[in-house]
């Protein structure tokens, strides 16, 4: 059997389930004061290595959205579920110009690329700086933020998560192969491949992913 709810606010949030990461978000007002938010409304916009963003949805009321605004930047810290008190506790409602962090066991430390700070505790962090900033007639603000580095911790097994599956594999072969057909050419050669993948952005570090034994 199934059944109707009714449509609640923040039913986005509670009623309806996303498969949604929470992560906190850094800003900087114009003052330099440090702002802290925990959001979900977050996924890749752009996946090419050419020009990779994130897009996230806020309100248009908050202080994120707003310094986000002013500043040009922001960054996108991924907690651990350990750090759950203190990730709810960004979400309080605090005045304007207070830094959320303080109240909490985060610890800041310099980003590499942006002036907002990063949170030591967060095995993943995303710089970034705003490529277009979207406002809907109702209440959400939309930020398409350019990723200017991705920062992890070392201990993270980056190396089985950057194998190329061989599913993927076949699927780059077939669409060189397809572009070559295009091109007039009888055979895939090493420049047809090199020039492909640096139209979709595939630079040499990525390539070398698929020549694994992964």
């Amino acid at each position: 059997m199934k059944k109707e709810i009714k449509i609640r606010p923040f039913w986005y949030s509670d009623i309806w389930l996303w498969p949604k990461l929470i992560t906190i978000i850094t800003t900087l007002d114009k003052k330099g004061t440090v702002n802290a938010g925990p959001y979900s409304h977050i996924m890749q916009y752009d996946v090419m290595t050419k020009n990779p963003s994130l897009l996230v949805g806020f309100r248009q009321d908050s202080h994120s959205f707003v310094n986000i605004c002013d500043t040009g930047e922001f960054v996108v810290n991924c907690p651990s579920a350990e750090n759950l008190d203190d990730m709810m506790e960004t979400a309080k409602f605090y005045p304007e110009g207070v830094n959320e962090l303080e109240f909490t066991k985060f610890t800041q430390i310099p980003s590499l690329k942006v002036a907002p700070p990063s949170l030591k505790e967060c095995p993943q962090i995303a710089e970034c700086t705003v490529s277009e900033i979207i406002r809907l007639k109702k209440s959400t603000g939309i930020v398409i933020g350019k990723i200017e580095a991705l920062v992890v911790d070392e201990e993270l097994t980056m190396k089985m998560l950057m194998n190329v599956p061989p599913p993927l594999r076949k699927m780059v072969i077939g669409n060189t192969e397809e572009e070559a057909a295009e091109k007039g050419q009888e055979k895939v050669t090493a420049k047809l491949f090199t020039d492909l993948a640096r139209e979709v952005g595939m630079d040499t570090e990525l390539m070398d992913r698929f020549r694994s034994g992964g």
